[in-house]
């Protein structure tokens, strides 16, 4: 069976997801442990599967701030156009905001709305970013879009 790149990756970030632990698994080359540093050089990383690893390892690092060095990453990340990786990437960033309840400013999530509204909203709902300029026209296009299909978190 012949596998594609997209579908490695994608096997990879589950696997992060779930956090397998076998104990004769080696562990990944992309995997910068608990060591605060590899795990900057990885959020700063080309490589996106090095990213998500370094994102994954700061929800277990709560010892430092991730705000900026995360919010970098998406930036990095968000470019106008994406691979299957990225847009992976860019879910699994988003996701890691979220959960680790990070506030990002408007500015830098409106572009990421028309892909993923759920998650921008997310992210403006908890954050005290709030232009109400921005924001009351975002709100009223939600709604006005509340049936629309989306991915989820």
């Amino acid at each position: 069976m012949r596998y594609s790149r997209g579908m490695w990756f994608r096997l990879c970030l589950l696997l992060a997801l779930v956090h397998v632990n076998a104990p004769s698994a080696q562990p990944s080359k992309y995997d910068p442990g608990a060591d605060e540093k590899k795990i900057e050089i990885g959020l700063r990383s080309t490589v996106p599967l090095e990213v998500v690893w370094a994102a994954w390892r700061t929800r277990f690092t709560p010892s430092k701030r991730w705000d900026q060095p995360l919010r970098n990453a998406l930036q990095t990340a968000a470019v106008p156009q994406r691979t299957t990786e990225q847009e992976s990437l860019i879910q699994f960033l988003l996701d890691t905001l979220i959960r680790s309840h990070i506030s990002v400013p408007m500015g830098e999530l409106l572009p990421l709305y028309d892909a993923y509204p759920d998650a921008v909203l997310a992210l403006i709902a908890q954050g005290d970013d709030h232009n109400d300029g921005q924001l009351l026209p975002l709100l009223i296009r939600a709604e006005r879009e509340n049936n629309a299909p989306r991915w989820l978190l």
